[in-house]
């Protein structure tokens, strides 16, 4: 139960996940960033094409 509800202590508690490893190494934390930015822009694109197929398959010809 205890690692299951460790994602929302970190939210609430407003704590950095890493925060040990971002201190001491900056590259790390640029390539977290990177990844994170990488990841939000997939699934930003992954949700417009989701809502075009949604109006194409609700189209009336």
């Amino acid at each position: 139960m205890k690692n299951m509800l460790g994602p929302l202590k970190l939210i609430f508690t407003g704590s950095t996940p890493y925060g040990h490893i971002i201190d001491s190494a900056p590259a790390f934390r640029l390539v977290l960033g990177f990844l994170s930015a990488i990841q939000s822009l997939i699934s930003i694109i992954l949700l417009f094409l989701a809502a075009l197929a949604l109006r194409r398959q609700f189209q009336i010809n």
